[in-house]
């Protein structure tokens, strides 16, 4: 018996010898050469198709889920970059609109209470002056623009007791603007209250833009482009009245 394997062990090897079978392939022609190359081509690519089918399958399911459950910020902590710090999985959009609408309504209702505080403040200090029938249009602006529309009528028509009128009419012009609007001795003369404020809330926002915003700096509104014409001592009345009122206004 085992001269018997021995003997198909040494045929086995016989017929794989690389001089042998270079020797049988010389015997076989041309198109026989091409069918055993092709024959293997399509064995090698049946054999991996098996493994694929049988295999691939199975590792894919594997990755999948290996990777169910996880985070997306754990397989990829780049993933929230441009996102904001919350993770857009486990956003809860509506939870946001409504942070978002909290948010505004506290914004509004704080400017509400700031301008209702500020509108007091004003009608305790020009109670019973002119210029009281402003304060809800004054308390609207700007903290420092609402501090030097009141600074500035105390010292220029003292909140409305000393200013221009046309046929017996507030010009409501307490701040000695000139302007070209309706034009009365040379200073507008407004057709109300809240217009009046507009206008020249609207000309101090200006100047406070052009880094005018302090008294001795707003006495251009007295002197124009320079002082250099005027009583000296006028222009430090003018600059101490102004900063004295801003003084009480501005917190």
């Amino acid at each position: 018996m085992n001269d018997y394997f021995l003997e198909i062990k040494k045929r086995f090897f016989r017929f794989w010898d690389l001089k042998s079978l270079r020797f049988r392939l010389r015997g076989l022609s041309r198109i026989k050469k091409n069918y055993i190359i092709l024959a293997i081509i399509i064995l090698v690519l049946c054999m991996r198709l098996f493994f694929y089918v049988n295999f691939g399958d199975k590792a894919h399911a594997e990755t999948i889920d290996l990777n169910e459950g996880i985070d997306s910020e754990v397989i990829d902590p780049m993933n929230k970059i441009g996102k904001g710090v919350i993770n857009p999985e486990k956003n809860d959009v509506a939870g946001t609109q409504i942070c978002d609408s909290n948010f505004n309504d506290i914004y509004l209702n704080k400017k509400e209470e700031d301008q209702k505080k500020r509108e007091n403040r004003l009608k305790e200090m020009i109670n019973g002056y002119p210029i009281e029938k402003m304060a809800p249009f004054i308390a609207g602006r700007d903290e420092k623009t609402a501090a030097f529309l009141v600074a500035i009528a105390k010292k220029e028509s003292n909140w409305g007791k000393h200013a221009p009128s046309k046929n017996g009419r507030d010009c409501f012009n307490y701040w000695g603007y000139k302007g070209n609007y309706k034009l009365v001795l040379g200073y507008s003369c407004f057709d109300s209250p809240e217009q009046a404020v507009e206008v020249v809330g609207n000309k101090i926002d200006q100047l406070i833009a052009k880094k005018i915003d302090t008294p001795s700096r707003m006495v251009v509104w007295k002197c124009g482009s320079s002082c250099a014409g005027h009583d000296l001592g006028g222009v430090k009345s003018w600059i101490g009245t102004v900063e004295l009122y801003m003084k009480k206004l501005v917190s």
